[in-house]
């Protein structure tokens, strides 16, 4: 089944670029004072060393563990690790501590956008180089534990908002517990999922599955050997660059579409072939195109 988490993310991602938006423009249409304006640059600064952090720290670890031999499928677990503890703390971070500064504009400022950019740069830097589905089906015990856990949480973090005078601060404290405790949730139980074994994880790279095997009809170089349809001029082969193999134009669309155009995975071999949202990153196979027309001459 595929991660709830980095499906999450997605629109996390998009809440953090609307926010960003949201405060650029604030600075420019109000009175920039000094204050302000030196805020900015200490919060963006932040952001975009962070972000050189997570990936020297990324490198740092995967050239660690190639060094001492570490396999591959092993590589992956550990970033995916990695990625979801981020992902934790980024998530309950700002819910500890809006507890404590209530409605103080400049420290939940610093608390939200650094929780935000913590989990996308999860997010782009760690998951987008890694495949791996949970199974959350085969612990369905925890997950309702953990489901429990959060909602008990929730409703305890909501209380001692409530107990505030000021109103304000009883605001603050209410809607960062709520906006961040899908992300808690989901973060959580895809952690516990990969450390009990409970998930699929592999790189993006030409890994196979071992035991993995697909069926696939053996049919002339006429045919598509997925959909067993001919190949024609409307329904041209097209190639995964990264493999050399090649499949239909219509099953390149629904293959690509599988991942949300991020990229096409190959169905005989498990290469991948990055797209980022354009299916002509798979070129049209003209040997193949070529060879059918001679067949069909000699027909």
């Amino acid at each position: 089944m595929p991660n709830l988490c980095v499906k999450y993310l997605r629109w996390h991602s998009y809440a953090t670029v609307i926010l960003t938006t949201a405060y650029v423009l604030y600075l420019i249409l109000n009175t920039i004072v000094a204050e302000s304006l030196t805020l900015a640059v200490i919060l963006f600064g932040s952001i975009l060393i962070g972000g050189m952090i997570f990936y020297g720290f990324r490198q740092l670890v995967l050239i660690s563990m190639k060094c001492i031999g570490v396999s591959t499928n092993k590589q992956a677990k550990v970033i995916v690790c990695i990625a979801l503890i981020n992902t934790v703390i980024s998530g309950y971070a700002p819910r500890v501590i809006v507890c404590f500064v209530g409605w103080d504009f400049n420290k939940m400022l610093f608390t939200i956008f650094g929780s935000l950019y913590l989990s996308v740069f999860s997010k782009f830097q760690y998951f987008s180089s890694v495949d791996y589905k949970v199974k959350y089906l085969s612990r369905p015990r925890s997950v309702s534990i953990l489901f429990g856990i959060h909602v008990v949480l929730l409703i305890a973090s909501l209380k001692i908002g409530m107990l505030h005078r000021d109103i304000w601060d009883t605001v603050a404290i209410c809607a960062v517990q709520i906006v961040f405790t899908p992300l808690c949730l989901l973060s959580t139980v895809d952690l516990m999922m990969v450390v009990l074994g409970a998930e699929e994880v592999r790189f993006l790279t030409n890994s196979v599955t071992p035991g993995e095997s697909i069926q696939v009809v053996e049919r002339s170089s006429l045919n598509c050997r997925i959909c067993r349809l001919e190949f024609t001029s409307e329904r041209f082969p097209r190639m995964f660059r990264e493999c050399g193999h090649s499949v239909c134009n219509t099953c390149a669309i629904r293959f690509v579409a599988k991942h949300y155009g991020r990229y096409a995975e190959c169905p005989f071999c498990h290469w991948i072939t990055v797209v980022r949202g354009s299916i002509e990153k798979m070129p049209k196979n003209y040997m193949l195109m070529d060879l059918i027309d001679e067949v069909k001459k000699k027909i």
